[in-house]
């Protein structure tokens, strides 16, 4: 089991901190976010972290060296960061893996609940995901039918005025996926989308295109926003702070 985390870019939303700091490492109750995330994720038995950088590399790779509680971690450099998004970082690690993969960002703090919840998954590809909360969250949803399957994905930008958000849910950008889904689906698909140029995109419109192909059971693992957040801005992070998270 390998465990990818992307942390390329530049977290802008939280400068001044990002200025000196990367976003993966700005300190949330003075723990970096990154080691709150990888401690998590250790108890889950993975056997490889894969972590894509970007902005602050070698901070990053200085400051973690190459295991982290006695298992490896391997860098990989997104130099184009600045010039490009989450589907070139996503590729850029996708042929160094064959094996079942959790696929997290580097800007979450999560609690061990959201883990246990996505292990129980059993789903070529398990979605983590909360009921959609128009206060506190904005970005992609995903549709579902009555089983939970997940059947379509809509970007922020999709969500126009009077969008119906009764039957999706709010994507915490956390992702399990078995690895023939992993090798069959998601890295031929991802090499499609980078083949045709599109680099400054997102990786959930690879989820997008392979839920319209009705090939893969694809399910969401709904959890209580409780048991997340998301730290984007200065707000984000004041809110983490506060949480019961830590």
């Amino acid at each position: 089991m390998k465990a990818i985390i992307l942390a390329a870019g530049f977290g802008r939303r939280l400068q001044p901190i990002t200025n000196t700091v990367p976003k993966s490492m700005v300190p949330v109750k003075g723990i970096p976010l990154l080691l709150r995330s990888m401690d998590k994720i250790a108890a889950l038995g993975v056997d490889e972290f894969v972590i894509v950088t970007g902005h602050m590399a070698s901070y990053i790779h200085t400051n973690l060296g190459d295991s982290y509680k006695n298992i490896p971690i391997r860098f990989v450099e997104n130099k184009e960061y600045e010039i490009t998004n989450n589907i070139y970082s996503l590729w850029m690690a996708s042929e160094l893996i064959q094996d079942d993969t959790y696929l997290f960002e580097c800007d979450l703090l999560y609690s061990e609940k959201l883990l246990e919840s996505l292990c129980s998954s059993s789903a070529d590809c398990g979605i983590v995901t909360s009921d959609f909360n128009r206060e506190t969250m904005d970005g992609s949803v995903v549709a579902i039918d009555q089983n939970c399957n997940a059947v379509d994905l809509y970007l922020k930008k999709e969500q126009n005025e009077g969008f119906d958000y009764s039957d999706k849910r709010k994507t915490v950008n956390i992702y399990r996926f078995s690895a023939d889904f992993w090798c069959n689906a998601m890295v031929p698909a991802l090499a499609k989308e980078i083949s045709a140029g599109n680099r400054n995109s997102y990786y959930e419109l690879v989820l997008k295109e392979i839920m319209h192909s009705g090939k893969w059971n694809m399910k969401v693992v709904n959890v209580p926003e409780a048991y997340w957040c998301e730290i984007d801005d200065m707000d984000d992070l004041k809110r983490a702070e506060g949480s019961d998270l830590l």
